[in-house]
């Protein structure tokens, strides 16, 4: 299994504190508990990110959720399974979508289920709030956040 190395994140959260904030990690057993309520496996740099900051807060603009936490239920009662319960149906998008991120105008950041890598990486799809476009926007979770940063 590939090692996705996040820790980057922890520096730009030091550098600019006001602009990011990531919530504590999370354990495995509480990944697998939502995947198996959203009948569906996450993917493994998603999982590994999970297993480091249980969702964060990016730019100020980009909330990527986490799982449901008992631990932290402050900071993870809006999960990746809440979302995905209701905002699917609401956004209309695909049942091969799945939520992992918001930004700050409503738009949707997500794993597209059918757009699997030969590592088992789902392709991430940006989906416009108002109209549905979807663009897809990077081939794994990882490069999604890397993007993030060489943005900057």
């Amino acid at each position: 299994m590939k090692k996705y190395d996040y820790t980057f994140l922890s520096t730009i959260k030091i550098s600019h504190p006001d602009q990011h904030s990531l919530n504590k990690p999370v354990k495995q057993v509480f990944i697998e508990l939502e995947e198996n309520e959203l009948k569906t496996s996450l993917p493994n740099s998603f999982k590994q990110f999970l297993m480091q900051y249980n969702g964060a807060k990016l730019y100020n603009n980009y909330q990527i959720f986490g799982v449901y936490n008992p631990k932290d239920p402050k900071k993870s009662w809006d999960s990746i399974l809440r979302q995905n319960k209701q905002e699917v149906k609401c956004l209309g998008l695909r049942s091969s979508l799945i939520i992992f991120c918001k930004d700050d105008y409503g738009n949707a950041i997500c794993f597209d289920t059918e757009d699997v890598s030969i590592e088992g990486e789902y392709g991430v799809v940006f989906v416009d709030h108002e109209s549905g476009i979807e663009t897809k926007v990077a081939d794994s979770f990882y490069d999604w956040v890397i993007g993030l940063e060489e943005e900057r």
